[in-house]
């Protein structure tokens, strides 16, 4: 399976990493709110599937997970929490690591190493991002999706 982010800082690395591939193409959507995939996502063109690569399965996936899913107390993933998260992933150059936390939000994560990284925290109610650039240190809510696509893919290239 080709590697749907790169390591490294620049558009030239993303380029270089293998922009030519169509997980991380830059592509046109459509999506159709009244039709519905069997997870009861909204119909999106396979075009942001796969753009999406994994993300798009894993993140749908979520909706599955029960109430103490990780063996604790679990919350379950809203809708809400599920599309604000799609609305970001959709627009971002590169895709992110995601992972579903305890809290019934998702984190998306770029990890270049210890001294340049974000860890975004979306949820029905807000966003946060944590962010180490250059090895310094901050937090910070974000107001709105646009603004969190904004602000990552500035840090990716």
């Amino acid at each position: 399976m080709a590697p749907f982010f790169a390591l490294g800082f620049g558009c030239a690395t993303l380029a270089a990493a293998g922009a030519s591939s169509n997980r991380i193409s830059f592509v046109s959507y459509r999506e159709d709110s009244k039709k519905q995939t069997s997870t009861g996502a909204s119909f999106v063109e396979y075009a942001v599937v796969n753009k999406l690569g994994d993300n798009f399965h894993k993140l749908y996936s979520y909706l599955e997970l029960p109430t103490g899913w990780n063996g604790y107390n679990g919350r379950k993933f809203s809708k809400k929490t599920i599309d604000r998260t799609l609305s970001i992933l959709k627009n971002l150059r590169l895709q992110p690591q995601i992972f579903p936390t305890g809290r019934g939000s998702v984190q998306l994560e770029y990890h270049f190493d210890d001294d340049n990284l974000v860890e975004m925290e979306v949820s029905s109610d807000g966003i946060t991002a944590y962010w180490v650039i250059c090895g310094d240190e901050s937090e910070e809510k974000i107001s709105n999706v646009r603004l969190a696509c904004k602000k990552l893919n500035e840090f990716v290239c």
